[in-house]
């Protein structure tokens, strides 16, 4: 079997990236939660690819992005785990970028910047609170050296790559979209309960179905009526209680924001739904001390 060749993609080619999170994503929505969070800070190309580690002691997701169209490649910071220890932190320190494994797997990636290299494991060790076993300088004959040993050895290895344009729908949000809403939905929902919502006070009325109220007061005089099907999910919102801060409908997708106090009673709502919900973000709004989730719905499924 012949041997693959790979491209090293050079190091002013890969940018990196950090997510902060108040505890690890589920396995089911970190990849669409990686991707929003990248694509709301870069342009998108055909052939974008990331890669990406959780560090627990700091709670971020360390991302490297980068653009490549061949077959086998092979990032920069990558040939340096043919120098790696199996049970030891090791960084090492080019003139322009430093990257720390953890037992041969490449954690972190950073360019140097305007941090002095006698003060680079200080600063990871206070800021990731990661406690460096070796420390190696890399002037430009050591990189060759480990440039060419890597590249002797790349049949031992595997690395997952993810493509990060995976379809159109992360494109969809939008804080300024003209919306269609469907007078259909609320209008069946409103008639369905009208003896239940007529009565009740405003302080009275659950938190899902102020939602609904106030939704419908807005686009009660649209004509689109192309998603009934998508009414028996708002009812299964509205047995767990959850309040729908925000809903738009664009070409076929619904986009919704529900928010609750509780982190895994959100998860696992969207997770115990029978139909495909994409989840494109979850995070904790300091202002109203709740979580927020943003997802997406195919109405038209």
């Amino acid at each position: 079997m012949a041997t693959k060749t790979f491209e090293i993609i050079d190091f002013s080619k890969i940018q990196s990236f950090s997510v902060k999170v108040t505890e690890e994503i589920g396995d089911k929505y970190l990849l669409d939660f990686l991707r929003t969070s990248l694509e709301n800070q870069i342009d998108v190309g055909k052939n974008s690819k990331f890669y990406y580690h959780f560090i627990f002691s700091s709670l971020s997701y360390e991302i490297i992005y980068f653009n490549e169209s061949v077959k086998h490649f092979i990032p920069e910071p990558f040939i340096f785990i043919e120098e790696c220890g199996v049970d030891t932190k090791e960084l090492f320190i080019t003139q322009n970028y430093f990257c720390l494994f953890d037992s041969k797997v490449l954690v972190l990636y950073k360019d140097i910047q305007n941090i002095l290299q006698e003060d680079i494991q200080t600063y990871i060790e206070q800021l990731y609170k990661i406690k460096i076993d070796n420390v190696t300088v890399v002037d430009n004959k050591k990189y060759l050296q480990v440039k060419n040993k890597f590249l002797s050895q790349t049949q031992k290895y595997s690395f997952n790559f993810h493509p990060l344009k995976k379809d159109n729908s992360f494109k969809i949000f939008s804080l300024y979209s003209v919306l269609i809403i469907i007078v259909f939905l609320f209008s069946l929902y409103v008639a369905i309960n009208t003896n239940q919502h007529t009565i009740a006070k405003s302080e009275d009325i659950p938190l899902y179905e102020k939602g609904y109220k106030k939704l419908y007061s807005i686009y009660k005089k649209s004509e689109e009526k192309s998603i009934n099907s998508s009414m028996e999910f708002f009812d299964y919102i509205a047995s767990y209680n959850i309040f729908i801060e925000k809903l738009n409908y664009k070409n076929g997708t619904l986009n919704i924001i529900l928010e609750d106090n509780n982190r895994k009673k959100l998860l696992q709502t969207i997770s115990n739904y029978t139909k495909t919900i994409k989840v494109r973000s979850i995070q904790f709004d300091k202002s109203s001390n709740r979580y927020k989730m943003d997802i997406a719905i195919d109405a038209k499924k």
